[in-house]
């Protein structure tokens, strides 16, 4: 399962520009939830991250940052952590431009 995760940070990686960097408490959650529910790691991930493209962007053009590091609490509440991660990066974009 495992390499179904990098597989899946791979594709993503190419289809959008952005690493995802999963952390092993992030692997084991979404490994858990995969045995859990019967679903692959390919539809936890794509169903948890689809929406991640948008957010990604707006980081990268305030810090270009490529590489995200994906804990256990971005798989337990992706929407929320990207909402946070945008945030973050708006102030220290607004940091540099003062």
């Amino acid at each position: 399962m495992i390499s179904e995760i990098k597989r899946f940070s791979a594709d993503f990686e190419a289809m959008h520009g952005y690493c995802l960097e999963f952390m092993p408490l992030a692997v084991s959650a979404l490994i858990s939830e995969a045995q859990q529910t019967g679903q692959s790691i390919h539809e936890i991930c794509n169903n948890k991250f689809s929406n991640f493209k948008e957010g990604l962007n707006q980081i990268n053009l305030n810090t270009s940052q490529t590489v995200f590091k994906v804990g256990r609490l971005t798989v337990d509440n992706p929407a929320e952590e990207l909402k946070n991660w945008v945030a973050r990066s708006t102030e220290i974009a607004s940091l540099y431009k003062k």
